[in-house]
């Protein structure tokens, strides 16, 4: 979470200068249902830009053709709550009717916060329900969590690679399908409930931190639960992530290409009788044998200030990579 600099850090940067970074080694329809055209079309780009063929229409008459006689059938499709010849839940419930399209993913998109629709979009077929207002780039993330399969297909495995956590959980803290997100490799999860997140684990930590832990570490494999889940030590929804999550996500991602490698191996070096007493408890855990990513899980400091001082103290020579042993003469 985005915080002021701590003392530690501030005398970190205060150091002379004695070095630089260090450097680190055919398109799926998407059916868009909204009379706005100028909404449908900042929609329309986006999935543009991620590699899907958008296919807009303005009324539900026009989305029926589409998904009657369409070939291809679309991936996914986008629906509005309000059209100008009838609504969204019936264009839903039309959709899940017919045997062509009785497996299509739908998001029901509303401009009003009614907390009934969700229970009502659901049984007229909707997969997930999204208010406005609400970012295009969410939306899309929706499109590809769900293009192709459904949450009723139960458990969805992700890459990280291609669909980062962060951008999945503020998605899904846009919408209010309860889901549990776990990941494959790094023993984490979290546990996604009415728009919010209610908790959230990596590791041994528990509680906001772990979330954060959670967003930043995030690697490889992950998958994916809708169905109901209950949890409630916590409550971050997506104003809360934007304001408190989001400033330090941004300047993690700035700070990753001139660190110091999350997987490398460090101990205190010459320069360490130069560094603040501030920095003694982070540097204590650099030990020879824990990675600089264990080293932060386990950091008093926060993550993002953690890796910033992290690069700092190799910069200037306080910690360094640990010196091979000589090979012993026979």
């Amino acid at each position: 979470m985005a915080a002021a600099p701590s003392r530690m850090l501030t005398s970190l940067r205060s150091l002379p200068a004695s070095g630089s970074g260090v450097a680190r080694g055919g398109h799926a329809a998407v059916l868009v249902v909204d009379a706005d055209a100028a909404r449908r079309s900042v929609l329309e780009a986006r999935l543009r830009g991620s590699g899907y063929e958008p296919l807009g229409v303005g009324t539900a008459e026009e989305a029926r053709e589409a998904l009657l006689h369409r070939e291809p059938l679309p991936v996914a499709a986008v629906v509005d709550e309000q059209l100008p010849d009838g609504d969204g839940l019936t264009l839903c419930a039309y959709t899940r009717a017919e045997a062509r399209t009785a497996a299509l993913p739908l998001v029901l998109v509303s401009g009003a916060v009614d907390p009934s629709l969700p229970a009502r979009a659901h049984a007229a077929g909707a997969d997930e329900v999204l208010f406005r207002p609400l970012y295009a780039a969410d939306l899309v993330t929706w499109v590809e969590l769900l293009a192709g399969r459904s949450p009723a297909d139960g458990t969805v495995t992700l890459q990280a690679q291609a669909l980062p956590v962060q951008r999945v959980l503020r998605a899904l803290l846009c919408g209010r399908r309860p889901c549990r997100l776990v990941l494959g490799d790094d023993g984490g999860e979290v546990h996604v409930v009415d728009g919010a997140a209610r908790a959230a684990r990596f590791g041994t930590t528990t509680g906001e931190r772990a979330l954060q832990q959670v967003a930043l570490f995030s690697t490889g494999s992950y998958h994916l639960s809708f169905g109901p889940t209950s949890a409630d030590d916590f409550a971050v929804d997506v104003r809360a992530w934007a304001a408190d999550y989001e400033p330090g996500l941004r300047r993690w991602e700035r700070l990753l290409p001139r660190s110091v490698p999350l997987d490398a191996v460090l101990v205190q070096g010459p320069g360490v009788t130069a560094a603040p007493a501030e920095a003694a408890p982070l540097l204590r855990l650099f030990d020879g044998h824990r990675t600089v990513r264990e080293c932060l899980v386990a950091s008093p400091e926060g993550e993002v200030e953690g890796l910033e001082a992290v690069t700092l103290l190799y910069v200037h020579g306080a910690l360094t990579r640990p010196v091979p042993p000589r090979p012993q003469q026979t």
